[in-house]
């Protein structure tokens, strides 16, 4: 009996112990799905700096991605790509990121907004739609690649401007983020998925020690395709508990030459005195014949002056191209336009107004596009040439919609070509409206009545009844004043639009 009540006991710890080897393998698998994110291509990530009259600067971003560890089509497994960018700005701080080490210093966006750019806390979508609506936000997975294995796309491009204040070099670094769907192509789970940091922030990105690409032990990845050994392929990342995130810096261009001075006009160089003709010699007295006075020499004929060096004369300047855009807004058809973000309902109208200049010293032909605008109202629609030092006003409007409820985003991009077929740019400017539900469309007054009654007429009044047959109405005029209709009075009134 003893040996049996033993067995069994024996046979409980092993069940819990195999038990608690599962629950350990299951909680290790949840941390590394956890830390499973798309990372950013550093080799890929480009970017531009202008540098604006008042001394900000504005940079435009733009890159790829790679998601090396996920071995399946990302698009079919209910997932999509967003992205973040840490700016480093020591003016306009970003919302912090934690990783599985704690804040370790890595922010994303902008924490509140300034007189350059927006508050900014979301994951953007790497195609699509941005907004801080789940029911309208969109993405992609960009595209699978069945000899890799994996998905890759791009990012981008996003503009963030540097106030006058910093003139540190621009370093910052780039987040990638794995958002989970209701569905394949379909809505984000909740609001968390496309939130960049802070509390509540999406904590499923490159920064948190990821397993989906390049992290910041920088460990290479696979050999490319082809024979031989062929150059490496993308970091693959060690998938350890770490805080990824690699810097990328950018190089601020040197300030445009300036006017060179006009050169000095050489002087006229002196004409030469030509020589006095000598004097006649005077007859002598004496009889003898004087000898004849010499001849003087002629002066020779001055040599024409040689023309002076111009040390002043101006070295024609290099070709500098640059360019830079501003996108503004206002609710309706008046007012003035603001940078945002602004306010508004469904229903009502943005007025956008799209200002691209041209920073360089040789004209631009600039082709601009603006996806989010009605169809037909960006104006002017063709390319136009925007000559050195000018500038180009476009205009464009939409109509907010049901979809739009949320943080509407509307962004402009402008591409240059220099009359040598350089390209210039992208460059890109980006405007928020807070979008809310009307809540008048289709609404209705409801206006109460109330009748006030008069005092009953007299009596003798069913007398005129009795008036009917008589054709001359005449005699009936002093009962008219007794016939008079109730008036209507309004008591209150009510409304809902």
């Amino acid at each position: 009996m003893t040996s049996r009540i033993d067995f069994h006991k024996r046979s409980a710890r092993m069940l819990f112990v195999a038990f608690a080897l599962s629950a350990a393998t299951l909680a290790f698998n949840a941390v590394s799905a956890l830390a499973d994110a798309p990372s950013p291509i550093s080799a890929s990530t480009s970017g531009t700096v202008v540098v604006n009259k008042d001394g900000s600067r504005t940079v435009t971003l733009q890159g790829s991605w790679a998601w090396t560890t996920h071995k399946s089509d990302c698009s079919n497994d209910g997932r999509a790509v967003g992205y973040a960018v840490d700016w480093n700005d020591p003016q306009q701080a970003g919302n912090t990121v934690t990783t599985f080490a704690g804040s370790v210093g890595i922010t994303a966006g902008a924490a509140a907004g300034n007189a350059y750019n927006p508050a900014d806390n979301l994951v953007h979508a790497t195609s699509g739609t941005d907004s801080t609506s789940t029911g309208s936000w969109r993405s992609g997975c960009g595209s699978f690649s069945s000899s890799a294995g994996y998905n890759t796309g791009d990012w981008g491009p996003i503009v963030h401007t540097y106030s006058p204040a910093n003139t540190s070099p621009i370093t910052l670094c780039v987040l990638m983020y794995d958002v989970h769907l209701h569905s394949n192509g379909g809505a984000p789970n909740n609001t968390n998925e496309i939130t960049a940091g802070g509390n509540g922030h999406n904590g499923d990105n490159s920064a948190e020690g990821n397993g989906g690409g390049p992290d910041s032990d920088g460990d290479a990845g696979p050999p490319g395709p082809g024979p031989g050994p062929g150059p490496a392929g993308p970091p693959s990342g060690n998938g350890s508990v770490g805080n990824a995130c690699t810097l990328v810096t950018l190089t601020t261009p040197p300030a445009p030459p300036t006017t060179p001075t006009t050169p000095t006009t050489p002087t006229t160089p002196t004409t030469p005195t030509p020589p006095s003709t000598p004097k006649t010699p005077t007859t002598p007295s004496s009889p003898n014949t004087p000898n004849s006075p010499n001849t003087p020499d002629t002066p020779s004929t001055p040599g024409t002056p040689s023309t002076p060096n111009d040390p002043t004369a101006p070295i024609p300047p290099s070709t500098n191209a640059s360019m830079s855009i501003v996108k503004l807004e206002r609710i309706g058809a008046s007012g003035s336009y603001v940078r945002g973000p602004l306010a508004a309902t469904v229903g009502e109208t943005v007025d956008y107004k799209i200002v691209v200049t041209n920073k360089g010293n040789v004209a631009l032909k600039i082709a601009l596009s603006d996806s989010r605008c009605d169809a037909g109202t960006l104006a002017p629609k063709a390319a136009q040439t925007i000559p050195a030092g000018s500038s180009e006003t476009y205009t464009c409007t939409h109509e907010l919609l049901k979809g739009d409820i949320g943080t509407f985003a509307n962004v402009a991009t402008a591409t240059g070509t220099t009359p040598g077929g350089t390209r210039v740019g992208p460059v890109a400017s980006r405007v928020l409206v807070k979008v809310a539900d009307s809540g008048v469309l289709g609404a209705h007054k409801v206006v109460v009545k109330k009748t006030v009654k008069h005092k009953a007429a007299p009596k003798k009044v069913k007398v005129v009844k009795h008036v009917k047959a008589v054709k001359h109405v005449v005699h009936v005029k002093a009962v008219t004043k007794v016939a008079k209709a109730a008036r209507p009075v309004i008591k209150s009134a009510a409304f809902t639009g």
